[in-house]
């Protein structure tokens, strides 16, 4: 075959420069700068489990360690504990309408838990995992009980 002398044309250099400007593109996408860390501190917040026979509170203690019971995460120390009767609604069929009752077999628990968080931009992150947020849906376990719930409250 003969000798062919490359040479290289207008479209050879876009293409070049579109593959160059993708390439830099991801690497900047990929190292991008996340959340900046703020602080580390003390958090208290509420969480509520529901739906519990009664007598399930005095299962639980002060100084139990509660983690998540879907990825094992550390969420904090129990420093109280409080007891309200299982609210419902139900349909109430002589008025018409629905009403909220109490129920006396079963009972909600609220728990204070205190973590050390550490504080970004976005988010408050307990123990390097666990992310903190108001009215997040829980599955929470401790040392031989279990529950789901949602984070109540926040104290900062």
């Amino acid at each position: 075959m003969a000798n062919k002398k490359f040479k290289i044309n207008v479209f050879d250099a876009v293409v070049v420069a579109v593959v160059i400007i993708v390439i830099i593109a991801a690497y900047a996408f990929m190292n991008r700068g996340g959340d900046t860390v703020v602080a580390t501190k003390k958090l208290r917040y509420k969480i509520e489990i529901t739906e519990k026979p009664v007598g399930f509170s005095e299962l639980i203690e002060v100084g139990d360690r509660i983690t998540d019971n879907i990825k094992n995460y550390h969420m904090g120390t129990v420093v109280a504990i409080e007891t309200e009767p299982y609210k419902d609604i139900f349909e109430d069929y002589e008025n018409g309408r629905y009403a909220e009752g109490e129920t006396t077999e079963l009972e909600t628990v609220v728990l204070t838990l205190e973590a050390d968080v550490t504080e970004t931009e976005s988010s408050l992150i307990v123990g390097g995992n666990y992310v903190v947020k108001a009215g997040k849906e829980i599955a929470v376990k401790g040392e031989g009980y279990a529950g789901t719930g949602h984070v109540i409250s926040i104290e900062r």
